[in-house]
C-alpha cells in the first residue's frame, strides 16, 4: 500500500488546528471594518492591539468630526522631525450692504426680507415689519437686530451692512424688498477652507492639512481625519488640536510594525477601543491572512509571525481524497 498523502485542507476559514485565542482591546483610528484575517500588532505605549502596518508608521486620529472651528484657528505639527509646519483654517463671512439714499421715507409697518445659505438657517425666508419711526441707516439696523437670527446689521460709511453669523465658503446672503423702501447691493458670499467654519468636516481637515504640511499623510476614516507619517508627528501648538480631539503631543511609530496577532473574524470597528477575541497562537491559513493596507504578504512578514507562535500555513482545498 502506498504512503498516504497528507495534505492541509483549506476549508475557507483563517485558523485550523490547535489555536489559542485572548480577549483583547483593539484600538483603531476611525469606524471602519475590519477583513476577517487581518494581521493584528500591538501599540508599545497602550499595550494594546491595532492594526498591523508593514515597517511600522505614526499614525493619530481626530475625533469624529465634525469640528467647531473659528477662523484663524491653527494646528502646528512637525512631522518626521523636520521642522515646524502651521495649518491655518481660513474663512470669512457674508455681507451685503444696502443702497438706500438717507434719510428714507419712513418704514414703520413695511417689511423686507433676508435670506441666509448656509449654516442652521439655510435657506430660510426672514421677513423684518419695522414697527417704529424709521427714516436713518441707524433705526433701519437696529430694527432688524430686533428681529433677524442669523445676521446682524451695522452702520458702515451711511449704510446699512449686513453679516452672517457663520463663515465659510458655503455662506452667502439676499435681501428682498418686502413692502419697504430699502434698496440692496450686491451681495459678498463667505469665503474659506470649509463650507461653515463651525461645521469642519475630516475631509476639509485632510485638503489644509495636506495643502500645509510636508510629508504628512491624511485620509478620512468614517467621521474622523487619520494622520499617518513615517516616524513620527509632534502635535506642537495651535487651539485647532483640541478642537479636532488631538492633544499636544509625540505620536512616533512604535510596534505597529511587528505582527503579533490575527482578527479571525470580521469587525465592525468603532473609533478607538473595542474589545475582541484574538488569535495569538497557532497555524493560520496563509492565504486568509489579510494586511489591512493593502500590502503583499513577504516572507519577512511571516517569520515574524512565526517569532510570536503564528505559523501560516499554505493550504490547497481537496475535491477528492488523495491517493484514490
Amino acid at each position: 500500500m502506498a504512503n498516504p498523502t497528507i495534505t492541509n485542507l483549506d476549508t475557507g476559514g483563517t485558523d485550523f488546528g490547535q489555536c489559542d485565542f485572548r480577549p483583547e482591546t483593539l484600538n483603531v483610528s476611525g469606524a471602519q471594518t475590519i477583513a476577517k484575517g487581518t494581521i493584528l500588532a500591538r501599540d508599545s505605549v497602550s499595550g494594546k492591539l491595532v492594526i498591523f502596518v508593514p515597517g511600522g508608521e505614526a499614525r493619530k486620529a481626530t475625533s469624529d468630526g465634525t469640528f467647531n472651528l473659528d477662523p484663524g484657528d491653527t494646528m502646528v505639527i512637525n512631522t518626521n522631525a523636520a521642522g515646524n509646519e502651521t495649518c491655518t483654517w481660513d474663512a470669512t463671512q457674508a455681507s451685503i450692504t444696502d443702497t438706500t439714499a438717507y434719510p428714507v421715507a419712513d418704514q414703520d409697518t413695511k417689511t423686507m426680507t433676508i435670506t441666509i445659505t448656509g449654516g442652521e438657517w439655510d435657506g430660510v425666508v426672514q421677513t423684518i415689519t419695522f414697527a417704529v419711526a424709521t427714516t436713518t441707516a441707524a433705526l433701519v439696523a437696529s430694527g432688524i437686530n430686533a428681529q433677524a437670527v442669523g445676521v446682524a446689521a451695522s452702520v458702515v460709511g451711511g449704510q446699512v451692512k449686513l453679516t452672517t453669523d457663520g463663515a465659510g465658503s458655503g455662506f452667502d446672503i439676499a435681501c428682498g424688498e418686502g413692502t419697504g423702501d430699502l434698496t440692496w447691493g450686491a451681495s459678498t458670499a463667505g469665503t474659506g477652507d470649509a463650507a461653515d467654519i463651525n461645521a469642519v468636516t475630516a475631509t476639509e481637515i485632510k485638503t489644509v492639512v495636506e495643502a500645509d504640511t510636508t510629508d504628512l499623510t491624511v485620509t478620512v476614516v468614517g467621521d474622523a481625519a487619520v494622520f499617518t507619517a513615517s516616524t513620527s508627528i509632534q502635535f506642537v501648538s495651535g487651539n485647532a488640536i483640541t478642537k479636532c480631539g488631538l492633544s499636544v503631543e509625540t505620536v512616533s511609530a512604535n510596534e505597529n510594525g511587528i505582527p503579533k496577532a490575527v482578527l479571525n473574524y470580521e469587525l465592525a470597528a468603532a473609533n478607538g477601543d473595542n474589545v475582541v477575541r484574538a488569535l495569538v497562537a497557532g497555524e493560520v491559513r496563509d492565504s486568509a491572512l489579510v494586511i489591512n493596507n493593502g500590502a503583499s504578504m513577504t516572507d519577512a512578514i511571516r517569520d515574524q509571525l512565526r517569532d510570536y507562535g503564528i505559523v501560516p500555513v499554505e493550504t490547497a482545498e481537496l475535491g477528492e481524497l488523495d491517493n484514490q
